[in-house]
């Protein structure tokens, strides 16, 4: 296992590499496992401590870095030659400690290798376009703080890439960190983006019901790409897809059945919502899915289908079945978008992700070859299949 570790971040004189217990200078980041000081990295080591619930250790006292902003100090640091060296070398000393004691614990787990890998799909992404005209038609007539936010950050109509974080919210789900702040976006101001130019047109490809399919693959389901037709076909139910799809939602997020009873009798449907519950909680194996979350919650956590680390503070079966979906589900998001922009580079320019949807410019040409990729789905070996759908890019989405 080795760490890059970067100078401008370290004070030290050099980039350093950390393997085996010796540190080594290098120019590079070579090969290295992980890199510490560079949060822009797919494998930057930060964000991987802070899944597993470790602070990350400090290289220098927030005192002397204090000291040195109160007198208006810009730039980089060399911290190994403004500290004493004997100082500096047992501040290093402990702190190399403190990294190797962090990598062993991160090392037993399989999660730190797919999270850094799936992190490259960020690094695929392009600055996305508006129209400056319909931004200001739409704030003309709204006050929308997060347009506001999107406008002033646009050169010549162009957005930065939004920065994504994966660790904030237990779960994995997105939330942006700087940038233009898409996920707050209201829906109906999607017409607000255009792409980089006008013979192309914006696509979104997301998946088809993602969160009752993972639970259904798991549970070695087989359905078609409607996942509660399929549901309430292969159970013999004469109920329509609104009411199997209420069930559904009721059984795996832990919603009450008062609602669905109600929405079962205007349906004309005499099926008791207890015996409809059942039916769904058999048909996808929540039962077992939920009794295997609450044994593995006793040690404080749970695990994602990819062995993310869930900490629990909620230990009621519908919380966990929710946090072990929906974690489960934003990585295979993120690993299905990246196997997307992956087999379709030099056809499609990626430019943000929402959620479980990734919006992307191509020519109409191109279209054809894209949905052949979508209309096979996404495949996870042991998993199973997991429909894909495209559309068009706008608010009426």
């Amino acid at each position: 296992m080795s760490v890059f570790i970067d100078k401008q971040f370290s004070g030290l004189p050099h980039h350093a590499i950390l393997e085996d217990g010796m540190i080594k200078w290098s120019a590079t980041t070579v090969d290295c496992n992980y890199v510490w000081g560079k949060p822009g990295e797919s494998n930057s080591l930060e964000p991987v401590l802070k899944l597993f619930d470790v602070e990350c250790p400090k290289l220098i006292p927030e005192s002397v870095k204090k000291s040195f902003e109160e007198c208006g100090y810009q730039g980089e640091v060399p911290w190994s030659y403004v500290i004493s060296r004997e100082t500096f070398r047992d501040i290093f000393s402990k702190f190399q400690q403190k990294l190797e004691e962090y990598i062993e614990v991160i090392d037993d787990s399989d999660y730190p290798p797919f999270f850094c890998e799936t992190n490259i799909l960020f690094s695929l992404l392009k600055g996305s376009f508006i129209d400056g005209a319909t931004c200001k038609k739409i704030l003309e007539k709204n006050d929308s703080h997060a347009l506001k936010n999107i406008v002033s950050m646009s050169t010549s109509e162009r957005l930065p890439t939004p920065l994504y974080d994966r660790v904030s919210t237990k779960t994995g789900r997105l939330t942006i960190k700087s940038g233009p702040q898409i996920l707050t976006l209201n829906k109906e101001y999607r017409r607000i983006f255009r792409p980089s130019i006008p013979e192309n047109k914006l696509y979104e490809v997301d998946f088809v019901s993602l969160e009752p399919r993972v639970a259904l693959n798991i549970a070695n389901k087989k359905s078609a790409s409607d996942v509660y037709t399929s549901f309430a076909t292969d159970c013999g139910l004469d109920i329509s897809r609104e009411v199997a799809k209420l069930a559904v939602l009721c059984s795996l997020y832990g919603a009450g059945k008062y609602k669905l009873e109600s929405v079962l009798r205007k349906d004309g449907s005499n099926l008791p919502a207890a015996r409809l519950l059942s039916k769904v909680k058999e048909y996808f194996g929540i039962n077992d899915l939920s009794n295997g979350l609450m044994h593995k919650a006793k040690s404080g956590q749970i695990l994602n289908y990819f062995g993310r680390p869930i900490q629990v503070d909620d230990t009621r079966k519908s919380t966990l079945l929710n946090n072990f979906l929906q974690s489960t589900a934003a990585d295979i998001a993120l690993l299905g978008f990246l196997d997307f922009c992956r087999n379709l580079s030099g056809l499609i320019t990626p430019t943000f992700i929402i959620h479980d949807a990734l919006v992307f410019e191509t020519s109409p040409e191109h279209l054809g070859q894209v949905s052949e990729y979508v209309n096979k789905g996404f495949d996870i070996p042991k998993m199973g299949n997991f429909p894909l759908k495209i559309t068009e890019f706008s608010c009426n989405e």
